[in-house]
């Protein structure tokens, strides 16, 4: 066996292992909550609550949402924070691109949300993902205006939504930033993608 066979076997090799080790690594994850951080290993991520909001309270078994955690009553009539905040997951039936799901969303939203104001839609990330960020007023009822966070993004056929709402309107993003930097895919410790490098490695001995 030639020597540039002998390394694109090792290296085929090393990649294998590395993909297993991947699929070992999210498998030693559990969905649910435990302490500050809920971890979804169907769809591969976990987020956490950051210890300046003490305030809030981890919820579960919320239907169509993944997870969600709201703000005890007495704190929100004292001090006007954020309600809610939630992640919610779609599978989609084929390949959808981000500004794609960006314009679903959007046409969604202008479908369900009463007295849609001050819409504001920016380009971010999301753990390292391309992203899109939506910041809009609705009505609550009652006369009370609500202020919505959004970030939206794909992953492997997936639809991705964090979504935060907030009482009064006039309150800063700072809060809802704090909990979305903690999002993490679950594989997300992987710089490269195992199954793109097999095919190339294998490809370039034929």
């Amino acid at each position: 066996m030639s020597y540039r066979y002998r390394l694109a076997l090792s290296t085929v090799v090393g990649l294998v292992i590395g993909w297993l080790g991947v699929g070992l690594a999210v498998a030693q994850f559990q969905t649910g909550i435990e302490g500050r951080t809920y971890t979804n290993t169907d769809y591969n991520f976990r987020i956490s609550l950051p210890k300046e909001l003490t305030h809030w309270e981890l919820q579960g078994n919320i239907p169509k949402l993944l997870f969600m955690m709201t703000t005890d009553e007495a704190t929100l009539v004292n001090k006007g924070v954020i309600a809610n905040f939630s992640v919610e997951v779609e599978t989609f039936p084929k390949e959808m691109t981000l500004d794609t799901y960006l314009d679903v969303s959007l046409l969604a939203l202008k479908a369900g949300i009463k007295g849609l104001s001050d819409l504001i839609v920016e380009a971010v990330e999301l753990d390292g993902k391309n992203a899109y960020q939506l910041i809009y007023t609705g009505d609550a009822g009652g006369g009370m205006r609500v202020k919505f966070f959004q970030v939206i993004t794909v992953d492997q056929r997936k639809g991705y939504m964090l979504t935060g709402t907030t009482i009064p309107v006039t309150m800063p993003i700072s809060g809802f930033l704090a909990i979305q930097d903690t999002f993490q895919f679950l594989d997300a410790a992987v710089s490269v993608n195992p199954k793109k490098l097999l095919t190339t490695t294998w490809a370039s001995i034929k």
